[in-house]
């Protein structure tokens, strides 16, 4: 995310616009700012799912329920 907020600087800086749709906008005006807000909340919330995950599939490792993929025809077919 920090590298994302220093790109988006730039940008701002540079009086780089940016377009949605057929729709033009300033990275200063309500909009703009909005649209960054809210994609790096976005972010952060996939971020944290992805954690959540992680950490749900380590315990139920640890528990013996998560065993990987299991193989689709039994040895003796095999």
């Amino acid at each position: 995310m920090a590298e994302a907020r220093e790109i988006l600087t730039g940008l701002r800086e540079r009086d780089v616009l940016f377009g949605l749709g057929s729709s033009i906008y300033d990275w200063h005006d309500p909009f703009g700012k909005l649209f960054l807000q809210t994609t790096m909340v976005a972010e952060f919330e996939a971020n944290l799912n992805h954690l959540r995950t992680r950490e749900g599939m380590a315990k139920a490792r640890a528990k013996g329920r998560l065993k990987g993929k299991q193989p689709k025809l039994p040895l003796a077919a095999r």
